[in-house]
């Protein structure tokens, strides 16, 4: 079950930059980060929201990691 919750971070990881990567390509007023936040640069946009899921990547690698290093 661990090693499912590893799993799943990382697919939430990669649909959050797909989805931010074409909201930064579409040209928009105001772009939102998260929850109520919101910006009209596409930059900050990017490097905040990319940010985000990037870490979110990295916390499911770390937990199947965590997990394959305890099994050995």
């Amino acid at each position: 079950m661990k090693y499912t919750i590893g799993i799943i971070y990382i697919a939430i990881g990669l649909f959050m930059t797909y989805i931010t990567i074409n909201q930064y390509l579409e040209d928009h007023d105001i772009y939102r980060i998260i929850f109520s936040y919101t910006t009209e640069n596409r930059n900050t946009f990017l490097a905040i929201r990319g940010g985000f899921s990037i870490l979110i990547v990295l916390i499911g690698m770390q937990k199947i990691r965590k997990i394959n290093d305890s099994k050995s």
